[in-house]
């Protein structure tokens, strides 16, 4: 089992969710009402290109990054402008022109670690066409040289790196350290003496986590 999110600015989309999914009704790039270092996993699929502007998408990420668990991943699906040219504005609410690159680069300024960018993924238009098959879908996505010739969107997969000690250890916050958990606190405590008994230099590699051992 899993705890499962939803946000949007329209109230009707909380409507069509599973009845399990806590649907957030707010403006993605205010701070987000979801526990920081909570969640596993984002995805966004063309969406990032819909908010007003830059300022908009960089506040977004910002809040991600936020949320997201170290080692946790953000994924992005959306249309190419290095690839679309000036097909990217056939949609009147595009506001913010992205390519794999310029999102990419955005995901590293916030400190994520870009781990696959496919510039050509999927097809740009899945809307205004006639609905295909299921199966279609599934032979696209299992023929991955048909990408390079009917791919117009990007796809992007980065992940939150962990926090390393360092010689300032101020960082540390309960997201981290979990003294409200006793068996995630002795499994914390017992890896740290383990490397004090080994005589190690270092304890960089020691990883502190909120869901256990």
């Amino acid at each position: 089992d899993c705890e499962r999110h939803a946000m949007d600015l329209n109230s009707d989309s909380g409507k069509h969710l599973d009845k399990d999914i806590h649907f957030h009704e707010q403006d993605c790039s205010k701070p987000w009402e979801i526990v920081p270092c909570s969640l596993d996993l984002i995805f966004s699929s063309n969406f990032f290109e819909h908010l007003p502007d830059k300022e908009a998408l960089d506040q977004t990420i910002g809040h991600a990054m936020q949320a997201l668990k170290p080692g946790g991943s953000l994924l992005a699906i959306g249309p190419n402008i290095a690839v679309l040219k000036g097909r990217y504005w056939d949609f009147w609410d595009h506001h913010v022109a992205l390519s794999d690159q310029s999102l990419g680069e955005l995901f590293e300024i916030h400190g994520l670690e870009i781990k696959r960018a496919i510039s050509r993924f999927l097809p740009y238009n899945m809307v205004r066409v006639k609905k295909r098959p299921l199966f279609l879908v599934s032979l696209y996505l299992r023929l991955p040289f048909l990408w390079s010739i009917w791919g117009k969107q990007f796809f992007l997969a980065a992940t939150k790196p962990w926090p390393f000690f360092k010689d300032d250890i101020s960082w540390l916050s309960a997201w981290y350290f979990p003294w409200d958990s006793p068996i995630a606190t002795f499994c914390i405590l017992t890896t740290i003496l383990r490397e004090v008994t080994k005589g190690s230099q270092s304890l960089r590699r020691t990883r502190f986590f909120k869901r256990g051992c």
